[in-house]
C-alpha cells in the first residue's frame, strides 16, 4: 500500500473541490465489490490491469464468483462470500467516495483481511457429485464444465491464464476437484485469497497513484 504523503494530499484537495464523492472509502476491496466510481471504479481497474498485463488475478476472482452463484443452490452453506466481506479491513488506505454497485457479480464480493490465509470451512465442504440427488445432475453437470474450464484457463502449468499460487496450494486445489470430485465453492478460498493478496500489495497501489495523478491534473485545469 502506498504510504505517500502527497498521494493522501491530493486525494485530500480533490475531496474537497468536490470531485470526489463524501460517503465511504476506497480499498481494493471496495474496488472489487464494486462500491467506487470513477476515478476508482472496477471498470478502470480492470482497464489498468489489462494494459499491465496482469488481468488474471481479476478474471480469476470473477470467475470464481461466478461459479459461486451457480453452485450456491447445492451448497447453500458457503462460507466464500463471508471470507470475502473480511478483505481488505486492515491498513487500508482511506478515501471519501459515494457507493455504487457496478454489477450483481461485484455485489458478492467484498473488502479481504490483510491476515494470513486461513483453513477452509471444514463443515459440509467434502460433497462430491456423489452426494446429489438425481434431480440435480443438469446443475451437476453445469459445475463440472465450469470446473474444468478453470482447470484449463487458471490452474494448469503454463495455461493461458495461470495464476501465480504457491506450488502446494495448486496441487491441493487440484486434487480436491479431479480425485475427490469436490465441488463445493470453498475449496477456492485460499487461491483467491492468494490472488487478492496479489492485487492488494502489487497492482492496487499503483493503480491508486496513478489515478490519483490524473485526477489531480484534470482538476488543475
Amino acid at each position: 500500500m502506498p504510504n505517500n504523503p502527497q498521494i493522501i494530499t491530493d486525494i485530500a484537495k480533490l475531496s474537497a473541490s468536490g470531485d470526489l464523492p463524501t460517503h465511504g472509502k476506497v480499498t481494493c476491496g471496495g474496488i472489487l465489490r464494486g462500491e467506487t466510481k470513477s476515478p476508482f471504479s472496477l471498470k478502470e481497474f480492470h482497464d489498468f490491469l489489462i494494459k499491465e498485463h496482469c488481468d488474471e488475478n481479476l478474471e480469476f476472482y470473477q470467475t470464481v464468483l461466478e461459479y459461486q452463484s451457480k453452485a450456491i443452490e447445492l451448497y447453500p452453506n458457503s462460507k466464500l462470500n463471508d471470507r470475502i466481506r473480511s478483505w481488505g479491513s486492515l491498513n487500508q488506505l482511506s478515501l471519501s467516495i459515494s457507493r455504487e454497485r457496478l454489477s450483481s457479480l461485484a455485489q458478492s464480493a467484498g473488502n479481504l483481511a490483510s491476515s494470513p490465509t486461513s483453513p477452509v470451512a471444514q463443515e459440509d465442504i467434502s460433497a462430491s457429485a456423489e452426494a446429489l440427488s438425481p434431480k440435480r445432475d443438469k446443475i451437476f453437470g453445469t459445475l463440472r464444465d465450469h470446473l474444468e474450464r478453470i482447470i484449463i484457463r487458471f490452474l494448469e502449468p503454463g495455461s493461458d491464464r495461470e495464476i501465480n499460487i504457491p506450488a502446494p496450494m495448486r496441487k491441493k486445489l487440484l486434487y480436491e476437484i479431479q480425485d475427490k470430485q469436490n465441488f463445493h465453492p470453498d475449496i477456492f478460498i485460499p487461491a483467491l485469497e492468494e490472488t487478492y493478496k496479489m492485487m492488494k500489495t502489487s497492482s492496487f497501489p499503483t493503480f491508486l497513484k496513478r489515478q490519483t495523478s490524473a485526477a489531480k491534473a484534470a482538476n488543475d485545469k
